[in-house]
């Protein structure tokens, strides 16, 4: 059945830009109080997640919120992905409020200031990302959300911080480089086709007249493409700068950077998937895109069993999930596009909940070294206790919403037919699973050491992971009705045009 759907004129698409806009400029008015900037985030947060909710109703009853002539859209991909950060970004948004108040890098209230105003900014840049559907506004979200994320990361004023900080805008930057020609080779194609300079910039045009475009270009332009958010994503060989500025950055901000940040420049890939699918070189796109999964996999598995730093080990454990989407992507197929978009959302909720773990362990024992923890469980054991879990959630244990959907990207591959790469991606996660919930069962269980107190993480540290267990665990017994039909909606208005 053809999805069909109308287009309605809608402010509700700028607000996800100018609500976390209008926090950043709040922020920086109350010139770093803690109380009055929480608020602010919290209440932005909290708005926008609403909002997020009302457009999942709207988009899964077949509207489309348009506006400013379709500059900004909502379609049913960038309402899934605009969930995904409205869930994440209430979750950190609380769990700020502990962290900020403990961290001592943070305690000068200019620093809080600009960390604040960062933050919120940082926010605007990805709900910019998925509300876009012009692509050069696509590149320029993407672009900025590197800017803006890049003084998060060093925020610290460490010189370890600010080398991962510059390590990462370097690199970054010059990926996305790669990702403006691609896009400035889409578009050259498309005006060659015969759209006007308007049309060809739009996504929603674009997948109309797909069928009109140059494969020969389109197929160099997903690769330059491919590289340019690839290296944004984290894809390995591209990846580089992913561990160091996961492990450097403070925990709240490593939870962005895995659970939300990656997912935005999957959004843009996935953009560009669909366009080469109906362009008729979806084979081509989905070899590349499998090649670049798998390697993305195995070396994150045994990056991950070769780790010490438990901040490094879920960095790492990212770049594995992210080369599971893009597997499931080259799988191809509707069941591999829908395996991808739902571990969108698993790895999204349940690598949240494994950095702001990780975070509080990190600020009660100031270090990183898993060598240096042992038996955690008997010193903080609430902590401790989410830690495991969120260990044992990573490596697919059911009843979790990562095991279901880790058994969707295994079926993908079956439907695929494609055995090498199914036997591939099969022991790149069960590699990875084993040494992620090896490592962290050492440190929590056995005997402690050391001259630790009894201590424990702030109480709204434990609401914000407790949120994200209760969601995970929650999608993972029974998938909600209005999420299938959503996930439904947003396979067939990708596959069809």
């Amino acid at each position: 059945m053809v999805y069909e759907y109308m287009v309605k004129e809608s402010t509700i698409p700028l607000m996800f830009f100018v609500i976390p806009l209008l926090a950043t400029m709040l922020c920086f008015v109350v010139r770093g109080n803690r109380m009055l900037s929480n608020l602010i985030t919290i209440t932005s947060a909290t708005v926008l997640l609403i909002l997020s909710v009302i457009v999942l109703r709207t988009v899964t009853s077949g509207t489309t919120l348009a506006f400013f002539g379709g500059e900004f859209l909502i379609d049913p991909l960038a309402s899934w992905v605009l969930l995904i950060i409205s869930i994440i970004s209430i979750s950190t948004s609380i769990y700020n409020v502990g962290y900020i108040a403990h961290e001592h890098e943070l305690t000068s209230a200019s620093r809080r200031m600009y960390y604040y105003v960062f933050f919120n900014a940082f926010l605007a840049s990805m709900f910019l990302c998925a509300v876009s559907n012009n692509i050069i506004l696509l590149w320029a979200a993407i672009e900025a959300t590197t800017i803006v994320s890049a003084f998060l990361v060093g925020i610290e004023g460490k010189l370890s911080s600010i080398e991962a900080g510059w390590k990462y805008l370097i690199l970054c930057g010059v990926g996305v480089v790669f990702a403006l020609f691609g896009t400035v080779l889409v578009y050259s194609d498309a005006i060659s086709s015969g759209l006007s300079w308007y049309e060809a910039i739009h996504w929603s045009t674009l997948i109309k007249n797909a069928d009109s475009l140059n494969g020969d270009v389109l197929k160099f332009a997903f690769v330059l493409i491919l590289v340019g958010y690839g290296t944004k994503a984290g894809l390995a060989p591209l990846h580089a700068w992913l561990p160091d500025a996961h492990a450097e950055a403070p925990a709240p901000v490593s939870t962005l950077l895995s659970g939300v940040l990656l997912k935005c420049a999957i959004l843009a890939i996935i953009r560009y998937y669909v366009l080469a699918v109906h362009a008729g070189i979806g084979q081509f796109s989905q070899m590349v895109l499998l090649s670049l999964g798998l390697i993305s996999i195995v070396l994150s598995s045994l990056l991950i069993l070769a780790t010490k730093d438990i901040k490094r080990l879920f960095a790492y454990s990212s770049i594995e999930n992210i080369g599971i989407i893009a597997t499931c992507l080259g799988f191809g197929g509707s069941m591999g596009l829908l395996a991808a978009i739902l571990h969108m959302l698993s790895h999204a909720v349940a690598k949240s909940m494994a950095f702001m773990s990780s975070g509080n362990i990190v600020l009660l024992t100031k270090t990183r070294n898993l060598g240096s923890m042992n038996g955690l469980i008997h010193l903080m054991p609430a902590t401790s206790s989410f830690m495991l879990v969120s260990a044992l959630i990573m490596a697919g244990t059911p009843p979790a919403f990562m095991f279901t959907t880790k058994f969707l990207a295994i079926k993908a591959g079956v439907d695929s037919g494609n055995i090498v790469a199914l036997l591939l991606l099969v022991f790149g996660v069960a590699v990875a699973g084993v040494g992620i919930v090896t490592k962290i069962s050492k440190i929590i269980l056995g005997s402690p050491q050391g001259h630790l107190n009894h201590i424990e993480a702030p109480l709204t540290n434990l609401i914000a992971c407790t949120i994200l267990l209760a969601i995970t665990l929650y999608l993972g017994l029974a998938l909600p009705e209005c999420f299938e039909r959503l996930t439904h909606v947003v396979v067939t208005h990708l596959l069809e045009k």
